[in-house]
């Protein structure tokens, strides 16, 4: 089946086989689901459908990242332009000259001195680090091996900005300069000069300069790569980033190096491995650096003085993703073609656990969950939440499997992933489907593909807290149709079996102590008591017998 096929096809609902149970109950749908992306176009941004030099953007695949104040969101569209989003305001702010993997940086806690300087205009720290990969020519076709440090304002633009140069003006004005001794001396006429592609060639040969020429401003590393799977390219500080070495030599002889940000310089270079190193990084606490190889093997370095902690056996095939607890204390892998899941020591490398089953694929995506007890996998058609510390294989406590039929090679899941504290699962299908499994309610939402919808690979899809904001817990989506959603979070519908709140009995008196209900001991009614006409006041209003008639009238009422 060819891809074109395969998305006419496709309707994840159809294919979605096996969910998790519950106390025997399927996750209920939210309010409003499935959602199909047409049902909120309202909400989206729509960035350009051409790049800078009038061509179409490609969209084969789709790259993105969110800052950690989720206010800022880069876009990459596989062409050589970055686009640099305002999210609560939804304003370009910036285009960028790279492509590829985009990383920020985390945002640091600052100290007192420093929020002063900032506040001054006078510290050296950019509020926001972008890192991204960029040609060495502009040209989106030209083999990437240069990583650049984008160093933006509080606002998402450039801090050095400089004035873009009209390409096409100045070819217009070059050509027309040399228009007439080229027609006098070779014989290029005017028509000829209109007919050819000189004034487009001009043109992008400028625009590729004036790109080398922004960038002179930044740190460009040269014979670099992120690597393709990474917990964290940065400490938690955000002095220090990881990357892959890419000289030629990163199949036979690889390494991954520490980079100083601030000093702008390599302080460690780990090496060991024999084969492409595709994930490397740091541990939640900084101490430690992990990396795994084509090799088959997982190595453990200190993150001090680059030294080996230890490395594991050869797993018996190549081996493709890893992830530290959030605790730096276990770190899990895909080892053996992407067919096994193994657990260890970060102290000492020992095997902790081990996943019972065998995958028949690779198993690309690992996301532990905040409480560092349990994480989600995914393989193919398979989605897991395991427990890994529950005896030597663990335990498996959610579980959900697509159909598998003829487009099995083109179904599948791309990536799993917690959000909103770990309380849901993302799970984001091969058809660029985006379905969320809320852990606590037990409910689901699905943001759907609409069928014959041809789409790019995208994985982009983050939670933003309402946290300062007073617009409601979002969803931001970057969909395979190059478009930016923003979705309102979904709550459960409510089921039949849920147990109705009754309200609690309203007591006559409250149980505080404070007031009491005093009766007195009740006295036989005289007579003349009895015989009594009802009370009038009188003038004075005060008299002794007055008071005397109302309390026994009172305490009449009391003990009848």
């Amino acid at each position: 089946m060819f891809q074109a096929d395969f998305m006419e096809e496709y309707n994840f609902l159809h294919y979605l086989e096996r969910e998790s149970l519950r106390h025997g109950q399927s996750p209920e749908w939210a309010s409003g689901h499935p959602k199909e992306w047409h049902n909120w176009e309202n909400m989206c941004l729509r960035p350009p459908t051409t790049a800078t030099d009038g061509s179409e953007r490609l969209r084969r695949s789709i790259s993105s990242a969110l800052s950690g104040d989720s206010k800022l969101l880069a876009v990459n569209y596989q062409d050589s332009r970055i686009l640099i989003y305002d999210v609560d305001s939804k304003e370009l702010r910036q285009e960028l000259d790279g492509r590829g993997k985009l990383v920020f940086a985390p945002l640091p806690a600052q100290t007192s001195d420093e929020i002063v300087d900032k506040e001054a205009g006078a510290t050296d720290r950019p509020p926001y680090t972008l890192i991204s990969s960029v040609s060495d020519v502009g040209d989106s076709n030209t083999r990437t091996t240069k990583l650049i440090i984008w160093e933006l304002d509080k606002r998402g633009r450039l801090l050095d900005d400089e004035e873009p140069v009209d390409a096409s003006a100045f070819a217009k004005t070059a050509i027309q300069s040399i228009a007439s001794r080229l027609e006098e001396r070779h014989e290029w006429s005017k028509d000829f000069l209109a007919k050819s592609t000189l004034h487009a060639d001009f043109e992008k040969a400028l625009q590729r300069v004036a790109a080398i020429h922004r960038r002179r401003q930044y740190t460009i590393i040269n014979d670099a790569a992120l690597p393709e799977y990474s917990d964290s390219l940065f400490t938690s500080d955000g002095k220090r980033m990881l990357y892959i070495r890419k000289d030629g030599s990163e199949y036979k002889s690889p390494s991954v190096v520490v980079w100083d940000m601030r000093a702008s310089e390599e302080i460690l270079r780990l090496q060991g491995h024999t084969d492409a190193i595709v994930w490397a990084s740091f541990s939640p606490d900084g101490q430690n650096i992990g990396t795994v190889s084509w090799d088959g093997t997982m190595r453990m370095h200190s993150a001090t003085t680059g030294e080996l902690i230890w490395v594991t056996p050869n797993s018996g095939g190549q081996s493709c993703t890893g992830s530290f607890t959030p605790d730096s204390r276990h770190v899990v892998w895909s080892c053996d073609r992407g067919t096994r899941l193994q657990v260890h020591d970060v102290l000492d490398g020992k095997l902790v656990s081990k996943f019972e089953k065998r995958f028949e694929g690779w198993c690309r995506s690992i996301s532990w969950h905040p409480d560092g007890q349990h994480l989600a996998l995914c393989c193919g058609l398979e989605v897991y939440v395991w427990h890994p510390f529950d005896g030597p294989n663990g335990s498996i406590s959610q579980d959900f499997q697509l159909h598998e039929d003829n487009s099995r090679a083109l179904t599948g899941v791309s990536e799993v992933k917690w959000i909103d504290d770990g309380r849901k699962l993302v799970v984001i299908v091969s058809d660029g489907s985006k379905f969320v499994w809320d852990a606590q309610l037990h409910s689901k939402e699905l943001f759907k593909r609409p069928g014959g919808q041809e789409v790019a690979h995208s994985t982009g899809f983050y939670f933003i807290s309402d946290e300062g904001r007073n617009m409601g817990d979002m969803y931001l989506s970057v969909d395979g149709d190059g478009i930016v959603r923003y979705w309102r979070v979904s709550c459960s519908a409510e089921s039949w079996w849920d147990k109705k709140e009754e309200p609690a009995p309203k007591k006559q008196y409250p149980e505080t102590g404070k007031y009491v209900k005093v009766v007195r001991p009740k006295q036989p009614v005289t007579e003349k008591a009895k015989g009594k006409k009802p009370f009038k006041k009188t003038k004075e209003g005060n008299d002794e017998a007055t008071r005397d008639a109302w309390a026994e009238r009172g305490a009449e009422l009391w003990m009848t």
